[in-house]
């Protein structure tokens, strides 16, 4: 099953050497299955629900079916989520992205996941850095030093590579400070610190090591919004 407008002559022919038939997901959900999106709890792109949907049609199974199917499951820890509490007085919202599997994927997520942020509010984001997935960190900073994504006005790095990321963004004039904490509660009061107000903080690069934990603070820490 692939997305649609990815069925390639290669792939097609390859699915043919293998014995298989390409099935392609529609462009959108349905019209009649939308009103059970909101099933699910959280926010997911449409294209990834149409390939899951029509995974599940190729075994049998219907859309509603499905669709509740996945409401039951648990969601997985990089599930694109939103997180909000009070901090000193100040509303703290914590975008959990980490889990894009690269730069364009992640600004697509954060075009969407903003969408809801309120004018007045700011935004920065929290990369984390893993130590054996160099070759995103070399894809991050290459694209990081064009500038941020916008609306974020600063970028926080934890992670084995924080130093050289900072050094490396600051020497463009690009606004980046290494967080070297490890408590989760830490780092996210390190990246609010002089901001008073409504924050956003958006975690990208990766979800495993600081990012699970920051996770896993947050869904303590705050009460979850609704998509």
């Amino acid at each position: 099953v692939c997305s649609a407008g990815e069925d390639s002559p290669e792939l097609l022919e390859a699915a043919a050497r293998a014995g298989a038939r390409l099935r392609v997901a529609p462009p959108r959900v349905p019209d009649g299955l939308r009103r059970y999106i909101p099933v699910l709890g959280y926010a997911e792109f449409e294209e990834n629900l149409c390939v899951a949907l029509e995974t599940c049609r190729a075994l049998g199974l219907d859309g509603p079916g499905a669709l509740r199917g996945m409401a039951a499951a648990a969601p997985d820890l990089g599930a694109l989520r939103t997180w909000r509490w009070e901090e000193d007085g100040s509303p703290r919202v914590f975008v959990n992205a980490f889990a894009a599997n690269d730069v364009d994927s992640t600004r697509a997520v954060l075009a969407r996941a903003l969408a809801g942020k309120p004018s007045g509010a700011r935004a920065v984001g929290l990369l984390s850095l893993r130590e054996d997935r160099a070759e995103r960190t070399r894809q991050w900073l290459q694209a990081l030093e064009k500038g941020l994504p916008e609306p974020l006005e600063e970028l926080y790095a934890v992670g084995t590579a924080a130093g050289i990321v900072r050094r490396r963004l600051s020497a463009r004039g690009i606004p980046c400070r290494a967080i070297r904490a490890r408590d989760p509660g830490v780092i996210l009061r390190a990246a609010a610190k002089g901001r008073p107000g409504e924050l956003w903080i958006v975690g990208i690069g990766n979800i495993v090591g600081p990012g699970a934990r920051i996770v896993e603070y947050c869904s303590v820490r705050g009460s979850l919004d609704e998509p």
